[in-house]
């Protein structure tokens, strides 16, 4: 590769990733929060019933299940967005996020904070 190509490659990296930080600006979405731009693997588990409505309605293409003792492994590579999160959040402990780091963090912080509102923490 030449470096002419290497140049404008780097420059065209640097130039999306500013207009992401500039969009994220102006949403008012700041780095704590979970949206990512790019597909990124997931890993979940769930139960018998989940696992089951994710047969029917595959959350994307490579999607692969399989099980883990009573319960079942689910997957992917998808976008987190905030309907990824809430779908997460609708399951409550049917669904356990056992990857990405960050989505598991942000999952737990959420609802750490939830709970400390209802004064159960």
């Amino acid at each position: 590769m030449s470096c002419d190509i290497v140049f404008k490659v780097i420059f065209i990296e640097t130039f999306i990733s500013k207009s992401i930080r500039t969009i994220m600006h102006q949403a008012n979405l700041d780095s704590n929060t979970i949206i990512s731009f790019y597909p990124i693997k997931v890993k979940l588990r769930v139960p018998l019933k989940v696992k089951e409505s994710l047969d029917k309605f595959p959350l994307a293409e490579d999607q692969k299940i399989s099980p883990d003792n009573e319960y079942f492994i689910a997957e992917f590579t998808l976008q987190i967005t905030q309907d990824l999160i809430h779908w997460i959040y609708s399951l409550g402990s049917d669904v356990v996020v056992l990857a990405p780091a960050q989505l598991r963090e942000f999952v737990r912080n959420e609802i750490s904070s939830t709970l400390h509102e209802y004064r159960l923490v």
